[in-house]
């Protein structure tokens, strides 16, 4: 199990806070979400996934371009 340092998670919310203003862009922040994640858990790869109202798993962001080939359907 990997442990993080709370000054280093403290870090990653207040970039995390900083970018939801009013016309922040989702994708964006996803894909900085999945970046920052990664770097906290040391070179480790991130993908996000989010289910929709019927269950089915939507591909949202990678930290990587290896992770992105993981893609549900491709």
């Amino acid at each position: 199990m990997t442990t993080v340092s709370a000054e280093r998670l403290a870090k990653v919310f207040v970039e995390v806070a900083d970018t939801l203003v009013d016309e922040f862009d989702l994708i964006e922040f996803l894909q900085m979400l999945t970046d920052r994640v990664a770097r906290l858990i040391d070179d480790s790869t991130v993908g996000l996934l989010l289910a929709d109202p019927r269950g089915h798993l939507q591909f949202m962001a990678a930290s990587d371009e290896n992770t992105k080939l993981l893609e549900p359907g491709k």
